[in-house]
């Protein structure tokens, strides 16, 4: 079968914080290490349930990456890895590395 669609959001904004920092509203993560995050062009307003707050994750770069904090109405925050400001992020479908990778149910988007 083919996928029907595919939703993408675009990465606003890429940040480095230190261990101990807090991301989101309320600060509910707070990074156990250095790292990177990015700031998404997506919130609950846009159809992310807020629920995969902390738990969801979407494809960033064919790897699933891990939503950190609360799902905002209009932003939603990732681990960066190697994203850059205005790259590309599958939020639903299939991923591109090949290995059927997909954003879907459980502790991703459904």
């Amino acid at each position: 079968m083919k996928p029907a669609l595919t939703w993408k959001a675009t990465v606003l904004s890429v940040k480095d914080l230190e261990a101990g920092a807090l991301v989101g509203y309320g600060g509910i993560y707070k990074t156990s290490k250095p790292m990177r995050i990015a700031i998404l062009a997506v919130g609950y307003a846009d159809g992310i349930p807020h629920r995969l707050s902390n738990r969801g994750r979407v494809i960033a770069n064919g790897k699933l990456a891990p939503i950190l904090g609360a799902v905002s109405m209009d932003l939603t925050t990732i681990e960066a890895g190697d994203l850059r400001v205005g790259d590309a992020v599958t939020i639903l479908g299939p991923g591109n590395d090949g290995a059927g990778n997909r954003a879907r149910g459980g502790d991703d988007f459904v």
